[in-house]
């Protein structure tokens, strides 16, 4: 198993995205390989301090709203954008004007 195999693997352990029949045979693993358990183990360990300084912010679900519509009013001040399940704006391609933001 190369390296970048088995951080993929942990990561979809700590991830709980482990296909079921993988997590007994990956847990068996952890119990006899001492490196891979401290492994997981200071993955695990890192994640959680990362969530308690980067968790998510404190901003309500109406505040969440209003910075999404602002920022898709400043990248398409026409409207016409839409955000696709892939993360990417698609902005309809036109001329940009004088008063066009994108310029």
């Amino acid at each position: 198993m190369n390296n970048e195999f088995a951080k993929r693997l942990i990561d979809l352990y700590l991830d709980d995205q482990l296909d079921v029949e993988l997590v007994s045979d990956f847990r068996e693993a952890m119990r006899f390989d001492p490196a891979l358990n401290a492994e997981v183990a200071s993955l695990r360990d890192t994640r959680e301090q990362l969530m308690k300084v980067y968790g998510r912010d404190e901003m309500t679900n109406d505040e969440n709203r209003r910075v999404y519509l602002r920022i898709m009013r400043n990248a398409d001040p026409s409207g016409q954008a839409v955000f696709n399940p892939a993360g990417q704006l698609e902005i309809p391609w036109s001329q940009p004007t004088q008063n066009d933001h994108r310029m």
